[in-house]
């Protein structure tokens, strides 16, 4: 089965960005502006892949300065992949002395995974996941490492954090040394509509070594429709998650060649849809590779994956070659909500409900002002929700 592939009147540096740091060979035209190539992979967050391609495909970088830059950012990265790396296993001994259960979802482990190399991708936060009645024992442990929040507050009284729980699906934790940021999730993702939180698949499924640790993460069929969820929530606006995706699929070391399962567990948990636009994204937006014949199966007969990838591709034209990250004032906010939730639901009758929940969900700090039990938070909802719409509206006192 032929698939368009993304268009080519992008800019030459965006272009090349996309080739060099995906799967295959690409030789850049003489055209690239490399400085300015160098500043678009350190905003999408692909700065080693970008160096790996280079050397794997001979380019000679022609400015010496971006080289300089090059150069630096590459020093950088990798001596702060491998200090998270270090960190991970720290944390995760931690945990086990403390009987917490844990899971490492992405950073080091996934770079290990798709790579075979820890420095692979450009290191980020910290993220990992915890069943969410050891929420205070997770805290406490990461309190003993050097850890805390700006929201200690939430651990106040029961209620603060129960609603906590309810509410959000993480919490973050920055180390006092401020050189790492730790997201402690207790769900994948914000609505169990889109991909649901199973146990059983996410704590002991796997493990990944660094050193002589192994350090516990999700199963690999979870970990990519993962994956697939969360890019699709963010619209693909970094090129680091779509990377993800592609050299997966491409070399299929994650799941052993088969992707049957992954197919499978799409359909249990209604994701053929998020799954089949996924693949297709990331097979057109760059040179097209060969389709694992269960993945093209599952594209051909999926109704709205072909027009959910044109909407995401359309989407990554207009915001990927941007110098900075786009202003979330270039969309109107329900219409993005919208798409977004779209674009990664499992259900889509479950789309308006989802909607109403992002918009009577509380922040952070309304949650530490808010100590009310449950019977009345819909009370404080249907406030909060006519107080979000007037504002959105431009309507005043």
């Amino acid at each position: 089965m032929a698939f368009q592939t993304a268009s080519r009147t992008e800019s030459p540096e965006w272009r090349a960005l996309i080739a060099l740091t995906g799967p295959g060979s690409f030789l850049p035209d003489a055209s690239v502006n490399w400085k300015a190539l160098i500043d678009l992979a350190i905003r999408h967050k692909v700065c080693l892949l970008l160096a790996h391609g280079v050397r794997q495909s001979g380019t000679a970088i022609s400015c010496p300065e971006a080289q300089v830059r090059m150069d630096a950012a590459t020093r950088t990265l990798t001596m702060r992949a491998l200090a998270h790396a270090r960190l991970i296993t720290g944390i995760i001994e931690a945990f086990h002395d403390a009987r917490v259960p844990v899971s490492i979802l992405k950073g080091a482990p996934l770079s290990s995974i798709i790579h075979g190399d820890l420095t692979r991708r450009d290191p980020g936060d910290i993220d990992m996941i915890i069943p969410p009645e050891r929420l205070l024992d997770a805290c406490n442990t990461l309190s003993t490492l050097g850890f805390s929040t700006e929201y200690a507050r939430l651990f106040e009284s029961e209620t603060k954090r129960e609603n906590l729980v309810r509410y959000m699906k993480d919490l973050g934790f920055v180390h006092n040394s401020r050189t790492a940021y730790v997201e402690c999730h207790w769900r994948l993702f914000p609505h169990e509509t889109s991909i649901q939180t199973d146990p059983a698949r996410i704590f002991g499924a796997d493990t990944v070594l660094i050193g002589d640790r192994a350090v516990p993460v999700p199963d690999p069929v979870e970990t990519f429709l993962h994956l697939c969820c969360h890019g699709a929530w963010h619209l693909w606006e970094r090129l680091k998650w779509l990377n993800d995706i592609r050299w997966i699929v491409h070399t299929g070391h994650m799941v052993s060649g088969d992707w049957s399962p992954v197919v499978t567990r799409a359909r249990e948990m209604g994701l053929t849809r998020v799954l089949a636009s996924t693949v297709l994204v990331a097979h057109r937006i760059g040179e097209p590779f060969p389709l694992p014949a269960a993945l093209r199966e599952v594209v051909a007969q999926t109704e709205g994956a072909q027009r959910d990838a044109d909407t995401i591709l359309a989407h990554i034209a207009r915001t990927g070659p941007l110098a900075k990250d786009p202003d979330p004032k270039m969309f109107a906010l329900m219409a993005l909500a919208s798409k977004r939730i779209r674009m990664c639901s499992g259900s889509r009758s479950s789309v308006p409900a989802t909607l109403v929940s992002d918009l009577i969900r509380p922040s952070y700090e309304e949650l530490i002002r808010i100590d009310l039990p449950a019977p009345l938070h819909g009370l404080y909802a249907l406030f909060r929700t006519v107080r979000v719409m007037r504002s959105q509206m431009g309507i005043k006192r």
